[in-house]
C-alpha cells in the first residue's frame, strides 16, 4: 500500500465563502421577462443579504427571456430566464462575512417569492477551505469529496484518467469522474463481483475477465484461487493498466502469472474479443465483466451493454457456468435484464455491492447458462 499525504500536505485553501445555485420551474408570481419587476425583486435579495451592488448589466433576449448580472462588493449574482417554460437559474456567490447565514437567507427571500415548491435546485457550496471534488454523479445522487491531492491526469484514446491521494480514500483512481478504485478501503466489490460466478471448491480451466484493467480483480483471483487454471484479462484501454502499474502498488504475482502463462492480457474492446471467441468456438468456465458506468454519455462500455454481446457471452460459457456484470445503477436493471434474456439466458439475479466510496449500493447482474 502506498503512503498517502499527511492532512498538512493537502493544498492550502482560503476561506472563499459561499456559492448558492438555484432553479425554479414553474414560476408565475413574477414577470421573468420585466427587467424592471425582476430588478427590484432582485436588488432587494441582494440588499436584505447584506451585500451592496456595484454595478448592473442585463440582456434582453427575443423572443423572450433576459440575463442580468450584478457585480457586487462581495462578487456576483446573476439570473438567466427562460418565460416560455417559467423557470429561472440563480448563482449567488457571496465571499463576505458570515456568508452562509446571508446565503440561507437569499434562499429565504427568493423562494418565499418565486415559490418553494417551484425550487427544483438548491445548492449551498462552501468555497475554499478544503480541496474538493464532485464526483460519482448519477442520476440520483452525486459525493462532494474533500482533501484532494492531485497525482497525475492525461486524456486517453477512450476516457479521462486521474489519480488523487485522498485523507479517507487512500490513493484513488478516476475514469470520467466515477472513482475505481482505492487503496485504502475494504474492497465489498472485488469479492461480490466474483463469488457469484467463482468458488473455491470447483476446477476452473479458464475464466475471462472483461475490463479489469485496474488489475485489482485479476490479482484477487489470482492471490485467492489457486483451482482457476488460467484467467485472460480483456480490457480496451491499454492507459489504464500503465497508470496503474506507474502510481499503484502492483503485485508481482500480475507479472509473474503473465510470465507463466496463467495470466493473459489482451488490448482490445470486450465486445470485439468475445465476437472472435465465439468463431474461435472459445469456451469459458465464468465471465467477469468489470466495466465503467453503461449510462453515461459516449461511454467506453455501450459495447459491453447489448443483446449481441450477450449473445456471444451465451455462446462462450460453458453448460451451468455463470456471468456477473456491474450493471451501474437502479434505472438500468430493467434493461439489463431484458437484454440478457432475449439473448438466451432464463436466469437473471442480482447482488448489491456496498462499496465505501460509493454513495448508494452498486447492483451487480448474474445470469446463469444450463
Amino acid at each position: 500500500m502506498l503512503n498517502v499525504p499527511n492532512q498538512s500536505t493537502y493544498p492550502s485553501v482560503p476561506e472563499m465563502g459561499y456559492h448558492l445555485i438555484m432553479d425554479f420551474v414553474g414560476v408565475e408570481s413574477i414577470n421573468l421577462d420585466s427587467f424592471k419587476e425582476m430588478d427590484d425583486f432582485l436588488s432587494y435579495v441582494i440588499v436584505e443579504s447584506q451585500a451592496t451592488i456595484e454595478s448592473k448589466q442585463f440582456k434582453k433576449f427575443e423572443p423572450q427571456g433576459l440575463s442580468i448580472l450584478y457585480l457586487l462588493s462581495e462578487s456576483h449574482f446573476s439570473i438567466h430566464t427562460w418565460p416560455e417554460s417559467k423557470s429561472c437559474a440563480i448563482d449567488f456567490y457571496h465571499c463576505g462575512q458570515n456568508a452562509d447565514v446571508r446565503m440561507r437567507r437569499a434562499e429565504e427571500l427568493l423562494c418565499d417569492r418565486l415559490g418553494w415548491e417551484h425550487c427544483t435546485s438548491s445548492i449551498l457550496i462552501h468555497r475554499g477551505v478544503k480541496s474538493q471534488y464532485l464526483m460519482n454523479v448519477y442520476d440520483h445522487s452525486a459525493t462532494l469529496y474533500k482533501n484532494f491531492n492531485y497525482v497525475h491526469r492525461e486524456k486517453s484514446q477512450y476516457q479521462d484518467i486521474r489519480v488523487y491521494d485522498t485523507q479517507d480514500m487512500g490513493r484513488i483512481m478516476v475514469l470520467d469522474g466515477m472513482i475505481q478504485i482505492t487503496n485504502q478501503l475494504e474492497d465489498n466489490y472485488t469479492v461480490d463481483l466474483t463469488r457469484s460466478v467463482v468458488d473455491h471448491s470447483t476446477a476452473y480451466d479458464h475464466v475471462l475477465l472483461i475490463g479489469a484493467g485496474d488489475m485489482i480483480i485479476p490479482t484477487y483471483l489470482l492471490e485467492k484461487y489457486s483451482n482457476i487454471k488460467r484467467i485472460t484479462v480483456c480490457e480496451i484501454d491499454e492507459r489504464v493498466v500503465e497508470v496503474v502499474k506507474k502510481f499503484f502498488t502492483m503485485s508481482s504475482l500480475v507479472r509473474e502469472s503473465m510470465e507463466t502463462g496463467r495470466l493473459q492480457v489482451i488490448y482490445m474492446d470486450g465486445a470485439e474479443y468475445i465476437k472472435n471467441c465465439v468463431a474461435d468456438k472459445t469456451r469459458f468456465d465464468a465471465v467477469i465483466i468489470d466495466n465503467t458506468d453503461v449510462y453515461l454519455e459516449n461511454a467506453v462500455s455501450k459495447s459491453l451493454f447489448t443483446v449481441e454481446f450477450y449473445s456471444n457471452i451465451l455462446a462462450t460459457l460453458k453448460n451451468g457456468c455463470a456471468f456477473s456484470q456491474q450493471v451501474s445503477d437502479e434505472n438500468c436493471k430493467k434493461e439489463f435484464e431484458k437484454m440478457v434474456k432475449n439473448a438466451g439466458f432464463a436466469d437473471v439475479s442480482y447482488i448489491y455491492s456496498n462499496t465505501p466510496e460509493y454513495s448508494t449500493p452498486l447492483p451487480l447482474g448474474i445470469a446463469k447458462r444450463f
